[in-house]
Formats: structure tokens, sequence, C-alpha cells
């Protein structure tokens, strides 16, 4: 029977070198499986970076919108204080020239009181 062990020796070499092949081929199968995964985490990953630069751009837009906003608010009370100063100013003057004909009606007053006393007394 040495042909029959012949026969069984070549089928263990068959089935050990299919073992090394099996064994290649789930590795590769695996590693496929592995990029596929990575893949998907990386289009996820890349889907959230998208999303989180949409959020920035929105933050960004909204930001811009409201010092848009307090500038035109700044300005707006800058306008009303020019405004107002303006205002009080004339006010100050006003009052200034009222004090200052107050003043002169008293002295014209102190003085005709004065020349009617001298007048009685004469």
């Amino acid at each position: 029977g040495g042909e029959g062990e012949e026969g069984v020796e070549a089928t263990r070499t068959l089935s050990e070198r299919r073992e090394p092949a099996a064994t290649a081929e789930h590795a590769v199968e695996a590693t496929t499986r592995n990029l596929s995964e990575r893949r998907e985490l990386a289009a996820t990953a890349e889907e959230a970076v998208e999303a989180a630069r949409g959020e920035v751009a929105s933050v960004r837009g909204a930001a811009a919108e409201q010092a848009k906003c307090s500038e035109e608010v700044i300005s707006a009370h800058r306008v009303l204080f020019t405004e107002m100063h303006e205002q009080w100013v004339k006010d100050i003057a006003d009052v200034k020239q009222r004090e200052e004909d107050f003043a002169a009606t008293r002295d014209d007053l102190r003085s005709e009181y004065e020349e009617a006393r001298t007048q009685e007394e004469c």
C-alpha cells in the first residue's frame, strides 16, 4: 500500500496548504470589514465636521448681526447724547442769560428805589 500512503500524504499537503489560504482569506475579509468600518467612521466624522463648520458659520453670522445691531444702537445713542448735550449747552446759556437779565433788572429796580427814596427825603 505504498501508493495509498502517497495519496494520504498528498491530501494532507493539500489540506495543510488550504489552511493558510483560508486563514489568509479570513484576514483579508477582516481587513476589508475593518476598512469598511473605518470608512463609515470617517464619513460620519466628515459629516460631524461639516455640521460643526455649519454651526460655526451660523454663530459667526449671528455674532456679526449682533455686532451690527450693537453698532447701530451705539450710533443711535451717540446721536441722542450729542443732541442732548447740545440742548444742555443751550439750556445753560439760556439760564446764564436769564441770570444776567435778572441781575440787570434787580440793579435797575435798586437804582429806581434809591432815586425814589432820595426824592422822598428832599
